[in-house]
């Protein structure tokens, strides 16, 4: 429920004088940014707003759902990823994220693969709640090696270890990454926030939520999520970047970078099965947060997003008014510095 919140007058002379400055269409990323600082004293608590207006003060996130995003996009390349790359997934040590997804699977009671019925295809009996159990009772959970262990290694249960083993080849080719959320979400808080400081402005935000999204996306462009908390992974960094997803539409995505020999590489990453509106549209970034902003007339040429992370973007404005993301800098402007 929202409540009413004071606001100085310097702040709200600011916000009034950035709406009129969007209804001209002559807005700065700088002012977008300001203005995110302002609301975010101001809008509620666990919105989708209040992720960004966070996020706009600190380059580098290593709190919110972006830094939970990058780093779920690590454990699922490196962790995940080397556990079934091998001809038979080691059932001794099994990683965190694996077992406990298996583990979130069977609590929920909708959950099917693909229809399978326990008792059918394991005739010695197996519940919902008996395999629960059983794994629970297998196991424990080691956070130093960031894993799950087989409590004994005499464990004689074949029956539990083989349904293990057939469950973990199902949970393979699931889909491991959260899909993306849109930019309306932070508009419409946005839009409320307003309302609620400074009085109506609606009106001007959603004519002109083309030139917000293209000042959000710049803002937020080469945000960099902290992976520095774990000790493993030093050569390894993430980044969030303007791109593009399978339908053409702009969009800021995920991406990991390695460094080998001096430099970094964009590392591959597995593409769920979705539809085109929210898969990249390459491997080497996976959508975070998508718009309505179509690449072919709000990006410089028309093509080229997915190498914008190896330089700034900007909003700029052409002799026919219409705004559009540019590269800029010379072509190492924005990687990861050298160590």
């Amino acid at each position: 429920m929202w409540t009413k919140t004071k606001i100085a007058i310097q702040q709200a002379n600011e916000l009034r004088d950035f709406v009129k400055n969007l209804a001209a269409r002559r807005i700065t990323t700088p002012e977008f940014k300001s203005a995110l600082m302002i609301l975010r004293q101001h809008c509620g608590r666990g919105s989708a707003l209040l992720e960004w207006t966070d996020s706009v003060a600190h380059q580098k996130r290593d709190r919110g759902i972006t830094f939970e995003a990058g780093n779920s996009l690590w454990l699922e390349r490196f962790q995940v990823n080397a556990f079934f790359n091998t001809d038979r997934p080691r059932l001794s040590k099994i990683p965190i994220p694996i077992f406990e997804r298996l583990l979130n699977l069977f609590k929920d009671p909708e959950f099917r693969f693909h229809g399978m019925d326990l008792k059918t295809d394991f005739p010695g009996g197996h519940s919902r709640d008996e395999f629960l159990a059983s794994l629970n009772w297998m196991y424990r959970k080691v956070e130093d090696e960031r894993a799950y262990k087989l409590v004994s290694g005499s464990h004689k249960n074949v029956e539990d270890l083989e349904l293990m083993r057939h469950f973990l080849g199902q949970l393979e080719t699931s889909d491991w990454g959260e899909p993306p959320y849109h930019f309306n979400a932070i508009r419409d808080g946005t839009l409320t926030t307003f309302r609620r400081l400074i009085g109506p402005s609606k009106r001007v935000l959603e004519k002109n939520g083309d030139l917000l999204a293209l000042h959000f996306l710049s803002a937020f462009h080469l945000t960099e999520v902290d992976l520095d908390c774990y000790a493993s992974r030093p050569k390894t960094r993430c980044f969030l970047s303007v791109d593009s997803t399978a339908s053409g539409h702009l969009c800021l995505s995920l991406g990991l970078y390695v460094r080998e020999n001096g430099e970094w590489d964009a590392v591959g990453l597995a593409q769920p099965e979705r539809p085109a509106r929210f898969t990249g549209s390459h491997c080497y970034t996976r959508p975070f947060l998508i718009t309505d902003l179509e690449e072919a007339k709000y990006f410089w040429n028309g093509t080229g997003s997915e190498v914008s992370f190896c330089g700034g973007v900007k909003v700029v404005k052409r002799r026919n008014g219409t705004c559009l993301l540019r590269p800029f800098g010379n072509k190492n402007a924005s990687l990861p510095p050298a160590d």
